[in-house]
């Protein structure tokens, strides 16, 4: 179970980072800049 949980995480990341690169190429930047402090603050 253990190493089905690391490779679902590692899963998570590339899609993250998949996120990240297309959000950067868009014209959506600060209003995600914005969204991930409020973010960051909340929690």
């Amino acid at each position: 179970m253990e190493p089905k949980k690391i490779k679902s995480l590692g899963k998570d990341v590339n899609s993250y980072i998949f996120s990240l690169k297309v959000v950067l190429k868009s014209k959506y930047l600060p209003f995600l800049i914005v969204f991930v402090l409020l973010f960051f603050f909340v929690i």
